[in-house]
């Protein structure tokens, strides 16, 4: 398994897929979308500078012609993933239980407040 983010290069954009966009999403914030993250070349310095802060490395590329250039942090991309997929999964749990408790009818919420009374 690699241990890096590779951000590419498309246009003027960069973006990442899979786990790496997880970790972006987590650092950052940055939306995922159809499983990648994207963001404006103007945007690239930030997103490194967080990278470095938070010692993930990243294989960037930079053009067809120049190739990669490659950070050489200590690496902890591994833990920052952990920590993102647990992070998105308590975030989208928190999100299908809103929409539930929305979609509730009068009774059934009365019901849900009281329970959540008496847990919290």
């Amino acid at each position: 398994m690699r241990k890096y983010i590779e951000l590419k290069r498309k246009g003027k954009f960069y973006e990442v897929k899979h786990e790496d966009a997880y970790i972006l999403w987590y650092l950052l914030r940055y939306k995922i979308h159809n499983n990648k993250v994207g963001f404006p070349e103007s945007s690239l310095f930030k997103v490194l500078d967080i990278l470095k802060e938070n010692q993930v490395g990243y294989r960037l590329s930079l053009d067809d012609d120049l190739g990669y250039s490659k950070s050489t942090t200590e690496n902890k991309y591994e833990e920052i993933l952990e920590k993102a997929k647990k992070e998105w999964i308590k975030e989208k749990k928190e999100k299908d239980l809103l929409e539930k408790i929305k979609k509730a009818n009068q009774e059934d919420l009365e019901k849900i407040i009281d329970y959540m009374e008496t847990v919290l």
